[in-house]
């Protein structure tokens, strides 16, 4: 049967929906106190910069974590101190688009969208290229083993993703804390799954 994952006991009293098990995933993360959440996110870090898909990659596409979100203060950092580029998204709500703008330094984030860190619109966006390794971090309330991911409820990502041809799309890392985890996730045909989710005790791989 594998191993249980967190959310699986209170998923297996009925049947949750998408709405529902967002709610409990950020239950589950804003219940971890934040001496927790620092450690976790830490161990995270170290687990995501331990594979070959990080060492490889020549640039990054990462979020700016916010509020009870697993840290991505070091991982940015750690990267740009690697030389990698390193792009972060800006949200329009109004056009209900996400562009990834590239930073050289975690100072020029300023606060955007609901508050959360964005880069500047006047930087150099990022373009997919042949031949680069380009590795996304993806933030998520709940992710499951198969890769799907449960988001904010935006679309943001998705709609990124998908707009993209599959063979431009960068590799797919969803980070999240252990706690975040489930079994299965009602995924929707328009949802794009993610080739590997990393917590601070495992990695995922999701088969191709």
């Amino acid at each position: 049967m594998g191993i249980r994952l967190p959310i699986d006991d209170k998923l297996r009293k009925g049947s949750l929906s998408v709405k529902e098990l967002r709610t409990l995933g950020k239950e589950r993360r804003d219940g971890l106190g934040e001496e927790g959440r620092i450690q976790k996110s830490r161990q995270a870090f170290q687990n995501l910069t331990a594979l070959p898909e990080w060492q490889e990659s020549q640039t990054v596409l990462t979020f700016a974590s916010f509020g009870t979100e697993i840290s991505t203060r070091e991982l940015i950092q750690s990267a740009l101190e690697l030389k990698k580029a390193v792009y972060c998204p800006k949200v329009s709500p109004e056009l209900k688009e996400m562009i990834f703008y590239r930073i050289r330094s975690i100072a020029e984030l300023i606060p955007g969208f609901c508050g959360i860190l964005e880069p500047r619109e006047s930087g150099e966006c990022y373009i997919p290229a042949a031949g680069c390794r380009t590795l996304m971090i993806v933030p998520g309330t709940v992710f499951d083993r198969k890769g799907d991911r449960i988001g904010y409820g935006g679309g943001y990502y998705d709609r990124y993703l998908g707009a993209a041809a599959k063979q431009d799309r960068p590799f797919l890392a969803g980070i999240c804390f252990e706690c975040q985890l489930t079994d299965y996730i009602p995924a929707q045909p328009h949802d794009v799954g993610m080739d590997m989710v990393v917590t601070e005790k495992r990695v995922i791989r999701v088969p191709v």
